[in-house]
């Protein structure tokens, strides 16, 4: 029905973030007033609309079963108070994100990519508390 891929970074393999959209994550990084313990990755979140659109109680849980699929991804990143994540994002759903309780900063310049404006975001410890305290009682759709 949906995934959302949360990947911990080597620090050495190049990621999209970087590639597409020219952000140097090592100089990012060490501009930070702190040094993260570990860093992440979001990536390929999908949902499958076919799929909510046909069945009334998956269409009336589609905001759950977003931030279900977000907060299981965002939990390991949360775990560390000087951890972070880096991701692109649609600039429809950065719009929202803040509204969730994700508060996230765009670190570049946006891309047309896959039909969309996409923003390069990160996020730290601070920006997902709201998300993660307002989403922890849920349990599944």
């Amino acid at each position: 029905m949906g995934a959302v891929k949360s990947q911990k970074w080597d620090r050495k393999s190049v990621l999209t973030i970087e590639k597409d959209f020219m952000v140097n994550l090592q100089y990012f990084i060490h501009g930070l007033p702190y040094m993260p313990k570990d860093v992440f990755h979001i990536g390929r979140f999908a949902i499958d609309q076919e799929k909510i659109k046909e069945n009334e109680t998956l269409r009336q849980k589609r905001i759950t079963i977003m931030k279900l699929l977000m907060y299981y991804a965002l939990l390991p990143i949360f775990a560390g108070k000087s951890n972070i994540f880096f991701c692109e994002c649609d600039e429809k759903l950065y719009s929202k994100l803040n509204l969730l309780g994700l508060h996230t900063h765009i670190i570049g310049n946006p891309k047309v990519y896959l039909g969309s404006k996409t923003l390069p975001i990160y996020c730290n410890h601070s920006g997902l508390k709201e998300f993660i305290n307002q989403n922890k009682h849920l349990s599944h759709a």
